[in-house]
């Protein structure tokens, strides 16, 4: 019998074994447990954003009745309603104007359909596709007398 260690054994190869595999699965834990913690983060920061985006809608912008060529703060209301005339020159200032003027680094949909899910009245947004991260904000106001949903969509 030889006094020397064996090192090399099938019971060193097996250990070894045993540890990497239990690496990797902490590895791959690890990591799926990362990207559960970054994606419902980026849904938060996006559903903060569509919010806030929403919020144009109650307000009057500056000044309190602008047009595409003066506008400095987009609003959509005045005296507590949506102002069909500024909702419509929304169009003639353009999305990335909009998109500047709003502070989103995202794409974005806004629309406004009627109360009772049938009619799309307005609709304004870039069609982009291979969306990863997408929140949606919905609020309620008034346009010409009726009811109607607002929705904004933002996405990356």
């Amino acid at each position: 019998m030889s006094a020397k260690g064996q090192v090399f054994s099938s019971d060193f190869f097996v250990g070894l074994t045993i540890f990497l595999i239990g690496l990797s699965i902490l590895i791959i834990f690890w990591n799926y447990t990362n990207y559960r913690i970054q994606a419902k983060r980026a849904i938060e920061d996006l559903s903060r954003l569509a919010l806030s985006i929403s919020n144009v809608f109650f307000i009057e912008g500056e000044p309190k009745y602008w047009s595409p060529e003066n506008v400095v703060i987009l609003g959509f209301s005045n005296e507590e309603r949506l102002n069909w005339t500024k909702i419509n020159y929304m169009k003639g200032i353009g999305y990335e104007k909009i998109r500047e003027m709003l502070g989103c680094p995202y794409f974005f949909q806004l629309r406004l359909i009627n109360a009772t899910n049938d009619f799309l009245i307005f609709n304004l947004t870039k069609e982009v596709s291979n969306a990863e991260f997408i929140a949606k904000a919905e609020r309620y106001g008034i346009l010409n007398s009726s009811i109607v949903r607002i929705e904004v969509i933002v996405w990356r």
